[in-house]
């Protein structure tokens, strides 16, 4: 359960919007909405995109299956971690567009807990199952963008 993002974004989520309901802070963040909604756009933009290519090669997008198939081309080209990208996105536009103060702090705390926690232990998995064609996708490919 520690590695799922899901339970983080989901513990965040919870625990900020505590935050903004007992301590509210008046940091007026309206005029970035026009921002916020495009990170939410781009963010189910590109989760959309990997569930096509998770369809489309027939794998599982779940962290706990064991994938068929390692995707390197298309988004997965430019970075290993689309989804998690899409998550940071969601988190932020969510912050922003109900301006919510305390979410912007909760997107930089996801963005640890994935880069030091969840991230790794994927990739460990990864590097076992795919040996060789892991080790050159990471070395061409950056974790983030």
């Amino acid at each position: 359960m520690l590695y799922k993002a899901a339970f983080w974004f989901i513990c965040l989520f919870v625990l900020l919007l505590g935050l903004e309901v007992i301590y509210p802070l008046d940091l007026d963040l309206s005029s970035m909405r026009v921002f916020g909604t495009l990170c939410l756009f781009a963010s189910l933009l590109i989760v959309s995109w990997a569930k096509y290519l998770y369809t489309r090669y027939n794998t599982s997008y779940d962290p706990d299956d064991a994938p068929a198939v390692l995707i390197t081309g298309s988004i997965y080209a430019l970075s290993r971690n689309p989804i998690y990208i899409a998550l940071l996105l969601a988190f932020l536009g969510i912050s922003i567009v109900l301006s919510l103060s305390y979410f912007l702090l909760g997107a930089f705390l996801l963005f640890l807990i994935l880069s030091k926690r969840i991230i790794p232990h994927e990739e460990e998995e990864l590097r076992r199952t795919f040996q060789q064609a892991y080790a050159e996708y990471e070395s061409s490919t950056p974790r983030w963008v």
